[in-house]
């Protein structure tokens, strides 16, 4: 009989999640339906927010940690997509719907996410990643994701989501949350970012928003391989 009550909790939080995904589905379709009809030939356009000042990205960066409310901080206008980006978006679309499925899905979605400015952005993640597992390079690892925000603005989120790791790693949760904040705005679907904030608000000793944000977490499959990927 003590089985009964989790199976319920089980089949709604399954359902509920489900759900979730399909909303998150919708809002990233929405995001390439203003562009159906355009006719306007967007294939030569970078894939690197070029077209920003790069000083404005890092003036949204330091206006984004100082605000007292960053809830409240508007984002850079977003680039035009070019053609390969839309191609990665409608990818990441599929990926997204097959989260509920399995964990394939999970290690596809980080793979796109890590790729979407190319090879060597990617290394330089990957670089940062390895920098992160010792605290005393942790300063080199924060410039080179510093860097890659300048070269190619916030709307490359993976340089935030590692920024908002590292902050946790060093007890920063302010700026964690700050970070996982402007991710989810960009992202709303990212799932390191859904999971990584929980751990942030309770860090900031807020109860109530690491509720909030529980409740919008990702399967437990998805959950175990996301943001913070280092044990404190």
């Amino acid at each position: 009989d003590s089985l009964q009550p989790r199976m319920k909790v089980v089949v709604i939080a399954k359902k509920n999640h489900n759900l979730m995904l399909k909303l998150q589905e919708k809002k990233l379709e929405s995001m390439l339906l203003p562009n159906d009809n355009d006719d306007t030939d967007n294939s030569n356009i970078t894939t690197t927010d070029d077209n920003n000042d790069s000083s404005s990205q890092s003036d949204f960066l330091a206006s984004l940690l100082s605000s007292k409310e960053p809830e409240n901080v508007e984002l850079p206008p977003t680039p035009p997509l070019s053609t390969i980006e839309r191609d990665r978006k409608v990818a990441e679309m599929r990926l997204l719907s097959g989260l509920a499925d399995g964990e394939e899905a999970v290690k596809d979605l980080w793979a796109l996410w890590y790729s979407e400015r190319g090879g060597p952005a990617k290394a330089l993640l990957e670089q940062a990643d390895d920098l992160m597992g010792n605290p005393q390079k942790w300063d080199d690892c924060e410039a080179i994701l510093m860097s890659l925000v300048d070269e190619h603005g916030i709307y490359f989120v993976e340089p935030l989501n590692r920024l908002a790791t590292l902050y946790f790693l060093q007890s920063e949760f302010e700026k964690s949350y700050r970070l996982c904040l402007t991710i989810l705005k960009i992202k709303p679907w990212h799932f390191g970012a859904l999971s990584g904030i929980v751990p942030v608000c309770v860090g900031r000793g807020d109860k109530d928003a690491a509720r909030y944000w529980a409740e919008k977490r990702l399967p437990s499959f998805v959950a175990g391989a996301s943001f913070p990927p280092l044990a404190k």
